[in-house]
């Protein structure tokens, strides 16, 4: 009777842990980066186009770069939503700012 107590408690530490390996971890927060054009490249939705930048430029006129996540395998930014949407409409049109995702940076 004694070594089936012994087995039974030695299982459920067993057990035990096994479980607490398996604890839920808690999501990573995403950190928006800021993109700027690679030389050379013009306003688009490709990923590929795009470089980390330095700080984010103030003003309404010209593109500088957006913020997005980066895409963690390819060191290049996740355009989705309101980002690439606001790129499309720059890709058509440079000189009408668009910025509904409020990621965009503009330069006088």
């Amino acid at each position: 009777m004694k070594k089936y107590v012994l087995l039974v408690a030695a299982c459920f530490c067993m057990l035990s842990i096994t479980l607490l390996s398996f604890k839920a971890q808690e999501p990573q927060k995403v950190i928006d980066q800021y993109w700027v054009l690679k030389p050379g490249r013009s306003i688009s939705t490709t990923p590929s186009d795009y470089q980390l930048g330095g700080s984010p430029c103030t003003g309404s006129a010209e593109f500088c770069g957006f913020h997005a996540p980066e895409n963690g395998s390819t060191d290049e930014p996740v355009i989705s939503g309101d980002t690439e949407t606001d790129l499309e409409n720059l890709e058509a049109d440079p000189e009408t700012p668009s910025n509904e995702s409020g990621k965009i940076s503009y330069e006088n």
